[in-house]
């Protein structure tokens, strides 16, 4: 994992910001979100009746995820989420698994979509209070759920 964190690192680093989510098309959104996260394991899942969804879910204990959901049209881009489950208490996972590749995601999509302001979403997704940003034509909205074993830290990016 520590190869994986490095590697995306390197890619944040020397990546030019992306000034423009392209919400108005899920393919194009979808490719570029999984570019960014040099993603081992995109899925896209179609299902008749219901919007498409393109998803991450880092290996191992499949605690850090990302979504790409396309709108009821079918067109455009719902919204994109990055969610990490933190377990607060070992059960058998270790405590807050997968830490580093959570923030270094977030980095990496803060940069796409908010490049002026990744140190405020980073610290945002280490807090607890619900949080929104204004970035580059999208808003990010944070919010920190407590659970007993697992505390979930969720970024919902959308456009206007």
């Amino acid at each position: 994992m520590t190869r994986f964190v490095l590697l995306i690192s390197t890619a944040i680093l020397s990546a030019a910001p992306v000034l423009a989510a392209d919400f108005s098309s899920f393919d194009a959104e979808a490719q570029a979100v999984s570019n960014t996260l040099k993603c081992p394991t995109p899925k896209k899942t179609k299902t008749p009746g219901l919007p498409d969804l393109w998803g991450c879910i880092f290996p191992g204990a499949e605690v850090m995820k990302v979504f790409v959901n396309a709108s009821e049209s079918g067109r455009g881009v719902e919204n994109v989420k990055i969610m990490w489950n933190d377990w607060t208490r070992d059960t058998g996972y270790g405590l807050h698994t997968d830490k580093a590749i959570a923030e270094a995601w977030v980095t990496a999509l803060a940069t796409r979509y908010a490049p002026t302001r990744v140190q405020d979403v980073l610290t945002a997704f280490q807090g607890t209070s619900t949080t929104t940003i204004k970035g580059d034509g999208v808003t990010l909205e944070y919010t920190y759920f407590k659970g007993p074993a697992i505390d979930e830290r969720l970024i919902t990016i959308t456009a206007p």
